[in-house]
């Protein structure tokens, strides 16, 4: 079976103080579970690995909230090809999600650059992705 795990960074470099809320995981289940908080300036961690033998692979959302507004970021490193995706529904007035993403053996090395801006790869495993908050 492959490597369906989805690494997950949010770098939030926008004003707001962000607090999760909420996170799930629809297939799979976190082996590092999101932070429950992200202040102004950092940076925080996921990482979503899939049940063994799973046909589905690592898949959920994390939800952040704010004094302005919220964020959510969805994700997915699917067994189908064609099924990886990244996602941000970003609600905070004045900030913007820029996703980037890449797969394949080098995944787990994203903090080391490589990662590819708006392009999340629709297969291949496992799956890294970086979201950046930011001042719109």
């Amino acid at each position: 079976m492959a490597k369906l795990y989805t690494y997950v960074m949010i770098q939030n470099n926008s004003s707001a103080n962000l607090k999760n809320v909420s996170w799930e995981s629809t297939h799979g289940s976190y082996s590092q579970t999101p932070a429950s908080n992200i202040a102004a300036g950092k940076s925080a961690t996921a990482l979503m690995k899939d049940p063994s033998g799973a046909a589905y692979g690592s898949e959920g959302w994390i939800n952040y909230d704010s004094e302005d507004g919220g964020v959510t970021f969805s994700f997915c490193c699917s067994y189908e090809k064609g099924g990886n995706y990244a996602k941000a529904d970003c609600k905070i007035p004045n900030v913007k999600c820029e996703i980037y993403a890449r797969t394949g053996a080098e995944a787990l090395l994203a903090e080391a650059g490589g990662l590819k801006e708006g392009n999340v790869p629709t297969s291949d495993h496992p799956l890294a992705v970086l979201f950046v908050l930011s001042k719109d």
